[in-house]
């Protein structure tokens, strides 16, 4: 008469923490029974039924909701007939970061001192959660001062997953001083005629120069796009 028990274990980890989205490989059981010496050997004369609500999580064989869910597995020794269970937990988790979107065609933003930024609107998307929002951070508030700010965008979904987005802004000085008047035939400077007032500078660092826009309404033909220092015109 056969009146040894059979033992069975959890292969893996109990709780069994899975990503939404993710598959499910089962990490199965092991089975041993008391042989004739009295040593736990490996055993396979059994029949093997899972139960349990963790399929309501399993969509084509993907975990689609998040939660807390069990799996019990029932052997049955084929030889006595005696049965004995385990059940291992299954947590879904969900582990990705909403994506954040600015509506910008490009980061940084370049402004000119005086300039005001028309603050972008930004977008979320996310793997679970719909409907999410972005809270904006100012650091830079208007700032017409020159230097570099930054405004960060920070979103979080309903599983507490966060995401930030940084739009990085740069002031650039305005230089505001008169120079002589460019003359279109010998393209030099004068000292006479109607005075020109600078309006943008931007440094360029192949030729030490400056780039300048002007607001005088003089018709500057096919120079208005020549590098310009203070000593002439830089082809």
């Amino acid at each position: 008469c056969d009146l040894n028990a059979i033992s069975v274990k959890l292969l893996g980890n109990s709780p069994y923490y899975v990503s939404y989205g993710s598959n499910y490989a089962d990490p199965g059981i092991t089975v041993e029974k008391e042989n004739a010496s009295g040593v736990m050997v490996n055993y396979e004369n059994y029949t093997l039924s899972k139960s349990g609500n963790y399929d309501d999580a399993i969509e084509s064989g993907v975990f689609k909701s998040i939660g807390t869910y069990s799996e019990t597995y029932t052997v049955t020794d084929k030889a006595t007939n005696f049965k004995t269970s385990v059940t291992r937990t299954i947590v879904v988790e969900d582990n990705t970061a909403p994506v954040i979107t600015l509506n910008v065609s490009s980061n940084p933003i370049i402004l000119l001192e005086g300039e005001t930024l028309t603050y972008p609107s930004c977008s979320v998307s996310d793997n679970l959660d719909t409907g999410l929002n972005c809270k904006m951070q100012d650091n830079y508030k208007n700032n017409t001062t020159p230097g570099t700010y930054e405004i960060v965008y920070t979103a979080q979904d309903l599983s507490g997953n966060t995401n930030t987005k940084v739009l990085n802004i740069t002031v650039r000085a305005k230089n505001k001083k008169l120079l002589g008047k460019l003359t279109m035939d010998t393209l030099s400077w004068t000292n006479t005629g109607v005075n020109i007032e600078i309006d943008a500078l931007y440094n360029d660092s192949l030729c030490n120069s400056y780039l300048y826009s002007f607001d005088s309404g003089y018709n500057w033909g096919t120079v208005n796009t020549k590098l310009i220092t203070e000593n002439g015109i830089h082809k």
